[in-house]
């Protein structure tokens, strides 16, 4: 590449060894919660803004969901990327976003076969959570995830399809409207970067 001064395979060496370098030295704050943003003050300023946007709950304070993001079928290992649900192959990324529109976590990728709950293991959220992530009477704050994922004290999931009451599809629809947040932040990645769509 005249512009730089460069050829292409230099360029290329140079980029990935800076994100290599990037991931190494700052990966830990993609992927953890323990920020310094993070205080429990601001926790709970997050868990009134949900309630107050409708949430029946009092301590959510984000939200977790994953992604599905397709690839060109692989030469080797095409079993594990195979995502049956969307039939393609694939890599999925799980994130928690805040309602100020941070995601204060992204874990990824992870092949396309991998199960939700089996991401959210790999990911450490949940043992995140349980270390400091309690309100001031001991009780959990808690994410909000899909159906996919399983019910925890720290992960708040919608109620099952069977027996619900109207009190119950009346939860679900109410934070339905109020995790859509969640699926705009994947949204505004893939409008940015829109190459990698």
């Amino acid at each position: 590449m005249r512009m730089f001064g460069r050829s292409r395979c230099e360029l290329c060496r140079i980029f990935r060894t800076m994100i290599r370098f990037m991931k190494n030295r700052h990966g830990h704050q993609v992927k953890s919660l323990n920020q310094a943003y993070l205080t429990m003050d601001k926790v709970n300023e997050f868990a009134k803004a949900i309630k107050d946007k409708g949430s029946p709950y009092t301590n959510c304070f984000g939200f977790l969901d994953g992604t599905v993001r397709p690839i060109c079928r692989p030469t080797n290992n095409q079993k594990e990327f195979y995502n049956g649900h969307r039939r393609t192959h694939a890599v999925k990324f799980q994130s928690v976003v805040l309602p100020n529109g941070i995601i204060a976590s992204m874990f990824g990728p992870v092949q396309g076969r991998r199960h939700e709950a089996y991401i959210l293991h790999q990911s450490q959220i949940i043992n995140q959570l349980e270390e400091r992530f309690y309100d001031i009477n001991g009780q959990p704050y808690h994410l909000y995830g899909d159906p996919a994922y399983p019910l925890l004290p720290h992960l708040m999931v919608p109620f099952k399809r069977h027996n619900l009451t109207n009190l119950k599809l009346k939860c679900n629809s109410r934070m339905s409207k109020v995790r859509e947040c969640v699926e705009w932040e994947f949204g505004k990645i893939i409008a940015i970067f829109s190459f990698l769509d």
